[in-house]
């Protein structure tokens, strides 16, 4: 599965987030990334590539999310 414009999408999506508001609709966002690039991986080299790319925005939304918040 191509996770490229999923990805690149997200990092939009967490850049955009001014609000509580919107960094609950960015968790949906990113619990959906989750489930259909990580839980549904065909193979472990894709488990491990898309796991990667989800610590990454994971680790974007907190510091964004501590940002807004401070």
């Amino acid at each position: 599965m191509n996770k490229g414009p999923a990805y690149f999408k997200a990092l939009k999506v967490i850049d955009s987030c001014t609000s509580e508001d919107h960094f609950d609709a960015t968790r949906e966002y990113l619990d959906n990334f989750f489930n259909v690039f990580v839980k549904n991986a065909g193979s472990y080299l894709e488990h491990k590539a898309a796991l990667e790319l989800f610590e990454i925005l994971i680790d974007k939304f907190h510091s964004k999310l501590n940002k807004i918040i401070k």
